[in-house]
Order: structure tokens, then sequence, then C-alpha cells
């Protein structure tokens, strides 16, 4: 269990948060009109988007892991919580944000998106207090 659970943190850090910083520089690029960021940004969150799937593995694993010192379930409000806004985070992300993105040298850049990289960004942080707080 501890070594799933250093693999989800690992992953949470070094998956996650490149997403969570490609939509910072998503919302910059959104509100300069800067093409060539919004395409690095769509490359980063295509890549490490898909990347966080691993994380979400790695967290189902402990929650059905036979270990139960942790008394996971996936009957615990904060774990179908967390997934719903994972899952809600990963949509966003993939299908939304990133495509959009990668259109910026054809299409100009709409508000709009700076709009879903602040939610994708708030969905994440809502996880990590879920995480932490377990409700």
């Amino acid at each position: 269990m501890k070594v799933l659970l250093t693999l989800h943190l690992i992953g949470a850090v070094f998956l996650v948060g490149p997403v969570v910083g490609s939509c910072m520089v998503a919302m910059r690029a959104t509100r300069t009109g800067d093409v060539e960021a919004a395409r690095g940004a769509a490359r980063t969150t295509t890549i490490y988007g898909w990347a966080t799937l691993a994380v979400f593995v790695l967290g189902a694993a402990m929650v059905q892991g036979k270990d139960r010192s942790g008394h996971f379930s996936f009957t615990n409000t904060w774990i179908i919580a967390s997934i719903v806004l994972y899952a809600a985070a990963f949509v966003l992300t993939v299908f939304v944000l990133a495509p959009a993105l990668q259109d910026a040298a054809t299409k100009p850049l709409r508000p709009q998106l700076a709009a879903v990289a602040g939610i994708i960004t708030v969905l994440y942080l809502a996880i990590v207090v879920l995480m932490v707080y377990k409700p």
C-alpha cells in the first residue's frame, strides 16, 4: 500500500503538476493572444493530460487493494467526489482545452479558454483538499 501511495503522490506531482502549469500558460496565452505559447501549452496539456490517467489508476488500485488499514472504499463520499472531479478535469483538459489551444494557429483564442483552464485548476485543487481531509 505504501508503494502505491508513493507512486500515486509522485504521479500527482509530476503528471498533474504540469497540467496545472500548462493551464496557467494557456490563460496567459489567451489573454495576450500568444499563439506559440498556446500551441506549446496544447502539447503539454495533451501529453500530461492523458498521463494523469496513471494517477487515477494508482489511486483506484489503492482503494481496491487488499490492505484495508486505510479503510478506503469506492463508497466513501470523498472518493466518489474525487472521481467525479477528476473525470471532469480530464474531459475538460483532453477534449476541450488542448484541442482548442492546438487550433490557436487557425482560430482566434477565445476568452472562455482561460475560464476552462481556471476551472481545471480549481478541480485539481479540490481533489487535493479531498485527499488531505477525507471528509
